[in-house]
């Protein structure tokens, strides 16, 4: 999944823009795309660290001046960030805003997900959900689950690193519903997998892949899990399904 160098899989490039004052100088912007199936693991101006999730973009100024290090992210990534308690670390989102002095965290952003979501690793972080304005302090072991289209969120208490693991080219699913656990492996996959039938959606399933090809997981799933699955080889063919 994640063959091949940080280099060969992600593409940076950098532009300027200008601000109101026209007699300042442009100020440099950084930003960094993964492609699908491919992730990046990157170092920042400030000496913190971050890890890009296929399908990511995250932009910052290449100076990190001024009273905070601000970077927007859409679609998912891990933050390792350098102590700094002058100077905060903020992550914006599309439907978040998330603040950091020095801790480690995950923070999911996709614009087409209706799930933002927060995992907080070590350290403290305070999350504000953009539409409420309502601010929380996230501890260690804890993830926010922010609804953006029905505008509520949970949080709950988490084994972190089954939400990290994409990081170290692991898949990690434990007690999750089917529906869930093919759309993270469509997404890994760049597949687009339907569950046809509503009461095999709703069966728990726990596994961890790490290396696998797309058909090596189906294979060792239909071990365990009573279904089958058709892949779609033409136009015509009935949609990629598992019944």
């Amino acid at each position: 999944r994640y063959a091949g160098a940080a280099a060969a899989a992600v593409l940076m490039f950098a532009g300027g823009y200008f601000s109101a004052t026209r007699s300042e100088k442009p100020v440099e912007r950084i930003t960094l795309v993964t492609a699908k199936g491919h992730m990046g693991e990157f170092t920042l101006p400030d000496g913190s660290r971050v890890w890009l999730n296929e399908e990511s973009r995250l932009a910052y100024d290449a100076d990190f001046s001024g009273k905070a290090r601000e970077v927007t992210l859409s679609g998912e990534a891990f933050f390792e960030v350098r102590s700094d308690k002058k100077n905060p670390f903020i992550v914006y989102t599309e439907d978040m805003e998330v603040k950091a002095t020095g801790t480690a965290f995950n923070v999911e952003g996709y614009s087409n997900d209706t799930i933002n979501a927060v995992t907080m690793v070590n350290g403290v972080v305070e999350v504000e959900l953009d539409r409420s304005k309502e601010r929380l302090n996230l501890k260690p072991g804890q993830r926010i689950n922010y609804n953006t289209k029905r505008q509520n969120y949970r949080v709950e208490e988490v084994d972190t690193y089954k939400w990290c693991a994409w990081k170290d080219g692991k898949l990690i699913f434990r007690d999750e519903p089917l529906d869930d656990v093919f759309r993270k492996i469509g997404q890994v996959y760049n597949a687009d997998i339907v569950v046809m039938d509503k009461d095999l959606a709703k069966h728990m399933y726990r596994a961890t892949f790490q290396g696998e090809t797309l058909d090596e997981i189906l294979r060792l799933m239909k071990l365990t899990v009573p279904m089958k699955y058709i892949e779609k080889t033409s136009e015509k063919a009935m949609p990629n399904g598992v019944y």
